[in-house]
């Protein structure tokens, strides 16, 4: 049996249920978690952790809250593990966190643009930011103009619109017109909603 939230489980005890302990290396409280290049990844409040046989070993060169791992797809066919901190955002490359160049920015999650190639929106503390993938390198170009406080989670509809989260502001939208320059257009922002 097992207890949840709200209420409880059945599973068998041969099941394909797995438990890792701190006696493993699993250290913190828990952020995310994906499978990247046939390995586990998980981040915490205190860094990132990667698999390995029985094991997790921390990724050197990152030790700050890490908010949400993000697989990175990018138009020539490259995958990148990129994670939102407190502290940055950088990308993970085996067991190692490299800084995203300008990237010294808290973070909290990520988005692909569907519109512009290469182009990924970034949760932050103060607004949403812009990061960059040209010729193998990663660069954060900076804030989206007329987007102020903190952002949890962006989106973007089938339409190119981008939305994003403010805890207890409400949730807003604008019209991203050159990621580039950093220059939206109808930001509007709702606020009041039901629960």
């Amino acid at each position: 049996w097992i207890a949840l939230n709200n209420g409880i489980s059945y599973t068998s005890v041969n099941s394909q249920l797995t438990n890792w302990t701190e006696s493993m290396g699993l250290r913190g409280t828990l952020q995310s978690i994906v499978r990247f290049n046939g390995s586990l990844y998980i981040s915490s409040n205190i860094g990132v952790v990667k698999r390995e046989k029985n094991r997790f070993i921390p990724a050197e060169n990152i030790s700050a809250l890490s908010n949400k791992l993000f697989i990175a797809n990018t138009s020539d066919k490259k995958h990148s593990l990129l994670s939102a901190t407190s502290a940055a955002v950088y990308q993970i490359i085996e067991n190692k966190a490299y800084l995203i160049e300008n990237a010294n920015i808290h973070s909290y999650s990520f988005v692909k643009s569907n519109i512009f190639p290469d182009i990924f929106y970034v949760a932050l503390k103060n607004g949403v930011g812009v990061l960059n993938y040209k010729h193998s390198r990663w660069k954060f170009i900076g804030r989206l103009n007329d987007i102020e406080g903190r952002v949890y989670v962006v989106a973007e509809d089938n339409d190119g619109l981008l939305w994003y989260s403010q805890r207890y502001s409400g949730v807003g939208r604008c019209n991203v017109v050159n990621p580039y320059q950093l220059v939206t257009e109808g930001v509007v922002k709702y606020v009041d909603l039901p629960f």
